[in-house]
């Protein structure tokens, strides 16, 4: 079993699932990454590049299944070519080397968001079209292309692959804090307020569950939107401050605020050379109401609904346990 990314944050959650249910996982980083999610796990670590054909014959010959979980995922910048390489033409490659070597099974991992969301009272679900080309990130725009790209391979040339598309993950084992900064930004008393948007919040490890789960019980050629419960961001903000008995952000901050702020924030970011915690881009995604339907993934991948509470606990003593909070 090849998982890719295999050190981030649902890569780390897929290796232990697999580990759990007895499979031999060889986990597949890029170079120079500091494998610390990992330690302690029978897992094999290899380093390489995933558009380099060299670095991944070795494995895939010894190998049935493959989890790729391995992406990009900035929003700063916008528009960059790493981002299409990684999320578009690394697929690509890891495709036609495992037509060639007769792997049994390729799990994507893609996004929700290559699927149009919706309002609470009806959700987008796998049958809306994509809708998030109007915020203009190339990360959303690649990850569509590699699935649409993967769908056609499956449905046309027989290529057994099928995709899991998460919604916004919290849960423990996150390299860098960063589906976790929500929660890490709340814990340090940096967040002033909420916006009017919303999105759907699901427990990492009940994505890890669904994707090898799929190695069995999905169906070639189709996506399964994996998430769990939609929540405003005021909502979100007062689950979260709830949980871990926290002070809750009190300002509401309107939309053409909100959107202003993200303007100068990223003119500023582009004279300086820094990277902006909130641009305007950014500001329009957060400033949307981002809510899907998991339907789909509980019928056919027996999708667990784990409380986000547990998931937010669960988070918040990763970042404990790694001094990201005190």
């Amino acid at each position: 079993m090849l998982v890719t990314g295999a050190d981030g944050f649902l890569g780390s959650n897929i290796v232990r699932d697999l580990i759990d249910r007895k499979y031999e996982v060889y986990g597949f980083l890029q170079h120079g990454r500091d494998a610390h999610t990992l330690e302690g796990l029978p897992v094999k670590l290899f380093y390489g590049d995933l558009c380099n054909t060299q670095d991944l014959l070795p494995l895939l010959r010894d190998c049935d299944y493959v989890i790729h979980t391995a992406g990009l995922t900035y929003l700063w910048p916008s528009k960059s070519r790493a981002t299409w390489r990684v999320n578009y033409n690394a697929v690509q490659n890891l495709v036609k080397l495992s037509k060639e070597y007769g792997i049994k099974r390729f799990i994507h991992i893609g996004t929700a968001n290559s699927f149009g969301y919706g309002p609470k009272e009806n959700p987008g679900n796998e049958n809306e079209p994509y809708s998030s080309r109007w915020f203009g990130f190339d990360y959303h725009n690649s990850k569509f292309k590699a699935q649409e790209y993967l769908v056609n391979e499956a449905r046309e040339n027989g290529f057994p692959a099928l995709i899991i598309n998460p919604t916004f993950m919290l849960g423990p084992y996150d390299s860098g804090a960063g589906s976790n900064r929500m929660i890490l930004e709340i814990c340090r008393s940096r967040v002033p307020g909420y916006v009017s948007g919303g999105r759907n919040y699901v427990h990492v490890k009940d994505v890890a569950t669904a994707a090898v789960s799929a190695l069995e019980l999905g169906r070639i050629g189709e996506c399964y939107i994996v998430g769990n419960r939609n929540l405003t961001y005021k909502e979100a903000f007062k689950t979260i401050c709830e949980t871990l008995d926290m002070p809750m952000p009190r300002f509401h901050i309107p939309k053409l605020l909100a959107h202003a702020f993200g303007a100068i924030n990223g003119f500023f970011s582009l004279i300086t050379g820094g990277q902006p915690k909130f641009s305007y881009k950014m500001a329009r995604l957060g400033t949307a109401d981002c809510y899907y339907s998991p339907e789909k993934a509980v019928e056919e991948l027996s999708l667990e609904l784990t409380p986000i509470e547990d998931a937010i606990m669960e988070s918040y003593l990763w970042l404990k346990e790694k001094g990201h909070v005190s």
